[in-house]
């Protein structure tokens, strides 16, 4: 007999910044990844299962708010877009054109939740289930990306702090 069990699971935060150029690189926060890598209390519902699904994620940014006063800071402009299949946008403008994106300036928060379903089949149980000691693969893949308009900012300074958490499904073997 299969048990299933489901638990938002913190995957943690992290900074988004720009580099020595001045422009924030592209992020992906991927609902994919090695879910033991994406939560830290991941290891003690994989004891107890032999499979999980990541079926959505919530992911919160908040800007760092600074002061400058020098003439040529400029606010930036990212555009956050949902993908699955692997597939997520090159460009900012291709990240525009996508399904549910999302402009955001750096002075502002925002909260983005991606469930696989919405994005993917339309039919949240058509992802499939992986082993608890594997990562889900890559055609599998969904998640969050933000793409920068390409500004030029003040080098290596910190734009947004986000917070995410996961939506997993765990089984036994059916």
């Amino acid at each position: 007999m299969s048990r299933l069990y489901r638990r938002k699971m913190g995957g943690g935060t992290g900074t988004i910044a720009t580099g020595a150029g001045g422009t924030i690189s592209t992020v992906t926060l991927c609902g994919s990844q090695n879910a033991s890598a994406l939560c830290a209390d991941f290891a003690s519902c994989a004891n107890l299962y032999t499979q999980y699904r990541v079926v959505g994620m919530i992911v919160e940014m908040y800007p760092y708010l600074r002061v400058n006063t020098t003439a040529k800071e400029v606010t930036p402009c990212s555009c956050v877009c949902m993908f699955s299949g692997g597939l997520g946008a090159t460009t900012f403008a291709g990240a525009l054109d996508t399904s549910g994106s999302r402009l955001i300036s750096g002075y502002s928060a925002g909260t983005f939740t991606v469930n696989y379903g919405d994005i993917a089949t339309g039919d949240r149980d058509a992802q499939l289930w992986t082993p608890t000691n594997t990562a889900v693969t890559s055609t599998e893949a969904y998640g969050l990306q933000l793409i920068d308009n390409g500004a030029a900012l003040t080098a290596s300074t910190n734009v947004w702090r986000y917070i995410s958490w996961y939506l997993i499904e765990f089984r036994t073997s059916a």
